[in-house]
């Protein structure tokens, strides 16, 4: 990954009229404060008729061979001015550029004549959250730039480094493609989920307490998953009905399979929460049934000692003329009265099914969906074959 470093004031002119390649670098290495230096990281693929480059610097979209180029750029808070003047240099519309990075937006499409604006969501590596992606669509270029690290952003610009071949065959069938790996994350997060539903079903029957917070912590994470999920949905909708000339044929059947995709991400998390409310029902109903196991305790109890304190009572009024005060072993002859009154009942209570052994409850840890996170992404292969005789060589890829 590239990194060109920047002054935060009293920059020099950056000159859009030429290509970022041909400015001297020297420009970005001064300082507005002794000792602190920002930086913007960027990586650059190109796509040339014999397969897809690693570049160092951008390049003019008319050179002889050059399909498309893709420019991700990586800025941190204090990398604006940065990222606001590459911005500048790539003639990308600088009011868009500000909305984009300025205003967390949720998933959206902007038609500029030349460029499209797109805002598209992925997720987080290491936790249930979403990193923003802001997209320059040209007609040869595609520049995304983020402020967080996207998993799926470097499994594509692996999948697609040092491709001899085949390339994708436009910018907009690039997007699409980054469009359907976000989305094909979404879905391995909520497959991980299925893949745990067994387990809060057990929990929530066994009336396990932390089941709540299990299905509390599961919430959280679908609910971080289904604000952007429907935006994005609508934005892939807009794209691929879209009649703008930077968008071929082609990239709108692939961005109408990224759009399938979002819709079953978005199917996904409604059939989710649909399950977690039934364990949630499953759970309550476990929880009244074992505050009903209680009762019918303490109720067997009661119902035990009730004869024999009546016997104890009986035997303990101060009346001369009980029976057995007389006999010396009239004690033994009472208490084994009550031992057997205590077994009939006992026997009685077992007939009919009104005691038996209690359920064991299993303790379970507390985690949401954060263990999924770091499941290898899925990339579907929209590729392009100069020879169709070359072979089939459709398929999915999955990076570590």
């Amino acid at each position: 990954m590239r990194t060109v470093c920047t002054t935060l004031t009293n920059q020099p002119r950056v000159d859009a009229d030429r290509p970022l390649a041909d400015h001297d670098e020297s420009i970005f290495g001064v300082s507005a404060t002794e000792g602190e230096v920002t930086s913007v990281k960027t990586r650059i693929l190109r796509a040339m008729t014999d397969g897809v480059v690693v570049v160092e610097d951008v390049g003019d979209g008319a050179l002889p061979g050059v399909r498309w180029e893709w420019i991700d750029v990586l800025v941190s808070d204090a990398d604006d001015a940065t990222a606001e003047d590459l911005s500048t240099s790539l003639g990308l519309d600088s009011l868009a550029f500000r909305d984009a990075m300025h205003d967390f937006d949720l998933p959206k499409v902007d038609d500029l004549g030349s460029q499209i604006v797109i805002v598209l969501h992925g997720l987080h590596p290491d936790r249930i959250a979403i990193c923003s992606v802001s997209c320059f669509l040209s007609e040869k270029r595609l520049v995304t730039f983020r402020r967080q690290s996207s998993p799926s952003l470097d499994a594509l610009h692996s999948a697609l480094s040092g491709r001899s071949g085949e390339v994708v065959e436009s910018a907009a069938d690039l997007l699409a493609m980054m469009a359907d790996t976000f989305g094909r994350r979404h879905l391995s997060i909520l497959a991980a989920f299925e893949d745990r539903v067994e387990d809060l079903v057990d929990s929530a029957l066994s009336a396990d307490s932390e089941v709540v917070a299990q299905v509390t912590a599961i919430r959280m994470d679908l609910a971080v998953i289904a604000r952007s999920a429907r935006p994005q949905r609508e934005t892939l909708d807009q794209l691929r009905v879209s009649r703008s000339p930077l968008i071929s044929n082609a990239a709108k059947r692939r961005l109408s399979d990224a759009f399938d995709v979002s819709k079953r991400v978005v199917h996904e998390v409604e059939a989710a929460r649909e399950s977690l409310r039934e364990i949630l029902e499953g759970y309550r109903g476990a929880e009244a049934a074992k505050a009903t196991d209680v009762t019918r305790v303490l109720t067997l109890f009661a119902a035990l000692f009730l004869p024999i304190t009546f016997i104890t009572g009986f035997f303990g009024m101060n009346f001369p003329n009980l029976p057995f005060l007389s006999v010396a072993r009239g004690w033994l002859l009472v208490t084994v009265l009550m031992l057997i009154i205590t077994v009939l009942s006992i026997r009685v209570f077992i007939s009919k099914g009104w005691m038996r052994r209690p359920m064991r409850l299993r303790p379970t840890d507390v985690k949401g969906l954060n263990d999924a996170i770091r499941a290898p992404v899925q990339i579907t292969d929209f590729t392009w074959q100069p020879n169709p005789g070359s072979g089939d060589t459709s398929g999915s890829a999955q990076v570590e």
